[in-house]
């Protein structure tokens, strides 16, 4: 894996990561292979990120798969966004997948890649009490979709949440989720 940022003031900064791996399955690293990337821009004030990244490899058994879903080949891209205003931030993140499974389609029973989609977006506000930097209350919502079966199904929920911060990464917190699609 390589990775950093390079940054140029007033103009922001670059952030760009790259990986490969092997699985397990193999001692010796000859199994199947993996590779990630991304690649993201901040602003000056780092109050606004945009960014891209991407999978892909294969996992399974390898040639001498024991059925279905268990020799597959992925490839996964998308684009992620982050903006922060006072104390409000706003997320969101959008994802293509193009999985195949490789015994399916010699058997001839799943077509050539199965493409899916994904998306979520998400708001909240951070309010802290007097000039403490842990959060007091963070109210949340956020909205989660999508599909599976080469984009015949698909699927949604809404989900708020209101959390208390006991520590930095200690909380507390109440959520309901709902069905939209």
């Amino acid at each position: 894996a390589a990775y950093g940022q390079v940054s140029q003031p007033g103009l922001g900064s670059v952030y760009y990561a790259i990986g490969a791996s092997a699985d397990k399955n193999d001692d010796a690293g000859a199994g199947p292979k993996d590779g990630n990337a991304r690649l993201a821009f901040s602003t000056p004030k780092d109050n606004f990120m945009i960014g891209t990244f991407g999978s892909t490899g294969k996992e399974g058994l390898g040639p001498t798969s024991a059925g279905p879903g268990t020799n597959m080949q992925f490839s996964k891209t998308g684009i992620d966004a982050m903006a922060e205003f006072g104390g409000f931030v706003g997320r969101g993140a959008f994802l293509y997948a193009f999985d195949k499974d490789l015994d399916a389609v010699v058997a001839g029973t799943q077509p050539d890649f199965e493409r899916n989609r994904a998306a979520y977006a998400e708001l909240m506000y951070i309010y802290n009490r007097g000039d403490s930097d842990v959060p007091f209350l963070v109210p949340l919502i956020r909205q989660n979709w999508y599909q599976t079966a080469n984009g015949t199904r698909q699927f949604a929920f809404i989900t708020a949440q209101l959390a208390h911060y006991f520590a930095p990464n200690l909380k507390a917190f109440v959520e309901y989720s709902a069905d939209t699609k």
